[in-house]
């Protein structure tokens, strides 16, 4: 192992949230066990294998309902929302659509796009690549059109 000069447990606080984080879910996620056998003796391959283990399981992001969330239809969206009932997720499914809807509660900021060149598929079955230039656009317009106007004079 490096010598950090002094910080020989440089990966303790990183260790102590994801043990918090283990500890919180209500079962021990498949990577805990293997979390729990680092220590100041492992090997940089040891905390690497550990670290895959958790990105692969997609555990930082599952249970948190502001970044992950089930799909479910766009008719019963709003009431999702609003109660949160599992029974409009299994209504989905029924329907065929099961998935999740990841970074929708995100806040977005407006923002223009550059024109530049992209790579379009055209042509039968869309096989043929093709470079053309793609038009400059605002991204997210309706976030600004959700802006409060008409408050000139007033003060």
């Amino acid at each position: 192992m490096d010598d950090y000069s002094g910080y020989e447990h440089r990966y303790d606080d990183i260790d102590d949230k994801l043990r918090g984080m283990a500890e919180a879910s209500p079962s021990p996620p498949g990577w805990y066990e293997a979390l729990t056998n680092l220590g100041p003796e492992s090997t940089e391959k040891d905390r690497l294998d550990v670290y895959q283990a958790i990105h692969r399981s997609g555990c930082l992001l599952e249970d948190d309902p502001e970044i992950v969330n089930p799909e479910v239809l766009a008719d019963d969206r709003a009431k999702f929302e609003q109660t949160g009932d599992q029974k409009l997720v299994e209504k989905a499914r029924r329907r065929g659509k099961c998935g999740w809807d990841v970074g929708r509660q995100i806040e977005v900021i407006p923002h223009y796009r550059r024109p530049h060149l992209m790579l379009a598929w055209t042509g039968a079955g869309r096989s043929v690549p093709k470079i053309v230039p793609r038009k400059g656009s605002i991204v997210h317009r309706n976030v600004v059109e959700k802006l409060p106007t008409g408050f000139e004079g007033e003060g």
